[in-house]
């Protein structure tokens, strides 16, 4: 008897131990306002770049390396289901701070993450003037012109990665050249290891002349340049060349002459018939002048010549064409 009740003691003991194993309990929903995953679809083909999300600290963390040569990130994002975004996906430079993206979930809760775009860069930069006989002669350059080449481990051939910036030592003003001007160009130097050349940067009219400290940023790096570009001017002359058909009295335009500015014109006098009209000055700026034709200039077609005078310049001699028509 004591054996039989032993037996449904431990019987009842093996099935309340089985009941409790089974029992089951829900847990809880997973929150339905993440950001899954940052993907960056931009890279070179065959590459693939995803950002780091963190849950805790609700941040996304993206490596650029230096050699994808990247400008700007176009993001891929992946959400919880049913959630959304409030900014728009849209690309993003590199150098973006404080770049947020907030998901809503289905049920209204919210989560906001911060962007970190951490640029993997080289070493150091550095860079020199690539102009002919550097150090010894001093590199020179001119508006509307091009900057002399600059070298340096760029490790890139993507020039709108590198920011150019002249800053005047007399003036203080400071210039950002365009390095999206499609005649830019970031090449190999051939026969060199990782040794790349910048060149075809246009200098604007309006800049200042003299010596300028020339920064370059590049990738995160702030570099300037040993030696200053000294700005020059060149003798100013007006393109006269186009044939123009114009009444008398009205206004007639012309621009400077290619690689050259117009500098303080004073007078332009044309020759017709031995006799000197002048032809007055309406309007100029460093790329074109505009002309009033005489009233009584004589009508026809003819070439005439023109006397150009510029204060601290030496005056232009050129041959006008023209085809006048009773005002």
């Amino acid at each position: 008897m004591n054996r039989l009740i032993k037996y449904c003691c431990l019987l009842l003991a093996t099935l309340s131990a089985f009941t409790a194993c089974t029992k089951t309990e829900d847990l809880p929903d997973l929150p339905q306002d993440r950001i899954l995953e940052y993907h960056v679809s931009n890279v070179p083909a065959g590459e693939s770049l995803y950002g780091a999300v963190d849950q805790t600290t609700k941040t996304i963390t993206v490596y650029i390396p230096f050699y994808y040569g990247l400008e700007l990130i176009d993001p891929e994002i992946k959400l919880s289901s049913g959630a959304r975004l409030s900014e728009e996906i849209a690309p993003i430079t590199i150098d973006t701070q404080n770049q947020t993206y907030t998901v809503i979930a289905a049920n209204g809760t919210r989560n906001t993450y911060t962007l970190k775009i951490v640029q993997q860069n080289t070493p150091q930069l550095v860079l020199t003037w690539a102009n002919s006989g550097y150090p010894t002669t001093k590199p020179i350059a001119y508006p509307v012109r091009i900057l002399p080449n600059i070298r340096g481990n760029f490790y890139s051939n993507n020039p709108a990665l590198v920011k150019v910036s002249l800053q005047s030592r007399n003036t203080k003003k400071e210039v950002v050249l365009n390095s999206m001007n499609t005649s830019v160009r970031l090449t190999p130097v051939s026969g060199q290891i990782n040794n790349y050349q910048l060149s075809n940067v246009p200098i604007p009219a309006s800049i200042d002349t003299g010596r300028h400290d020339v920064k370059i940023n590049y990738l995160g790096y702030d570099v300037t340049l040993a030696d200053p570009i000294n700005i020059q001017y060149q003798a100013p002359q007006i393109n006269y060349n186009p044939s123009q058909i114009v009444k008398q009295g009205a206004e007639i335009s012309y621009d400077a002459y290619p690689q050259l500015v117009i500098l303080n014109p004073t007078s332009v006098k044309v020759t017709a018939n031995g006799q000197v009209y002048d032809f007055k000055i309406v309007k100029h700026s460093f790329e074109a002048i505009t002309l009033q034709v005489p009233d009584n200039f004589p009508t026809g077609q003819g070439y005439y010549t023109a006397i150009t005078t510029f204060q601290g310049w030496p005056s232009r001699t050129n041959t006008l064409n023209l085809s006048i028509s009773p005002k």
